[in-house]
């Protein structure tokens, strides 16, 4: 008979999901506005000044062009955050598996790069596991196959997690603060 896997499940609560989403929303009507102001800015600009300073309403341009840029990047991290909704992270004897509603994506331990131990300014505990060639949401954009879940709400401690990552890992992969 096959012995049965140890495994410690991480999931993200439902406010903290909704807390993500809003943010990422606000983020982004804050750009657009900055966009509409700086793009009112340079139509004044261009209508009440006269020939000689006219070439000040780049500021502006440059402004709207820089906010759109931004604007897009954010939707496309909101994009990603939508799919990674209903977040679980599972490190298993096998290595470390997320699942969130893009489907569950797997890595060996051999293929984790890092596990860190961090604390939020509000003194909250977060785990940030770093995996080369994850796939999936994180594997979308160049650098980011880096998952960072917080540990509030779930009833582990930072020490139970680093003990956790050593024992499953087989001490192959140790937690930094």
């Amino acid at each position: 008979m096959h012995p049965a896997s140890r495994v410690l499940v991480i999931s993200r609560s439902a406010q903290q999901e909704r807390s993500i989403q809003r943010d990422g929303l606000l983020v982004v009507l804050v750009q657009i506005a900055n966009a509409a102001a700086c793009t009112g800015a340079a139509v004044l600009w261009w209508s009440w000044a006269d020939d000689a300073s006219r070439w000040l309403v780049l500021v502006p341009v440059v402004a709207v062009l820089c906010s759109c840029y931004a604007t897009r990047a954010q939707l496309r991290w909101r994009r990603i955050n939508r799919e990674m909704l209903h977040l679980q992270l599972a490190l298993t004897d096998l290595g470390v598996t997320y699942a969130s509603a893009a489907g569950t994506y797997s890595a060996p331990w051999s293929s984790v790069r890092q596990v860190r131990l961090r604390t939020h300014r509000s003194g909250s505990p977060y785990v940030v596991i770093d995996v080369d060639d994850w796939g999936g949401p994180l594997g979308e954009c160049a650098g980011t196959d880096r998952l960072a879940l917080t540990l509030a709400g779930t009833g582990l401690r930072p020490r139970e997690v680093s003990r956790a990552v050593h024992q499953l890992s087989g001490g192959r992969v140790t937690t930094r603060n």
